[in-house]
């Protein structure tokens, strides 16, 4: 694991978030999201399909490609889980650096 400088991001390599409102896709029911760390190439082809995409959908691909999540299952999140979901984003990027999360 790479030693942590000041230049060097802290973050964990995944995040495990409970949701308030567990999503019921009929076959399963999701009651947590697991995020994980991105890797350059994720965030490359997220950045350019955040070029025709407003900034919910953006928070939205984000989501689908760090939690490896149906776009269905998106859709069916409660409002509070989304924003709990899109600020844990957050912390796998530096201080200040927008990721588009709602």
């Amino acid at each position: 694991m790479p030693q942590s400088t000041p230049d060097t991001i802290s973050a964990p390599a995944s995040k495990t978030i409970p949701l308030a409102w567990p999503v019921d896709l009929g076959a399963e029911v999701i009651s947590e999201i697991t995020l994980r760390r991105p890797k350059i190439r994720q965030l490359r082809a997220l950045e350019q399909a955040a070029r025709e995409a407003g900034q919910l959908d953006e928070a939205v691909l984000m989501l689908i490609h760090l939690g490896g999540l149906r776009e269905a299952l998106v859709d069916e999140m409660d409002p509070e889980d989304f924003a709990r979901v899109s600020e844990a984003m957050r912390d796998f990027f530096p201080a200040g650096q927008d990721t588009g999360a709602a």
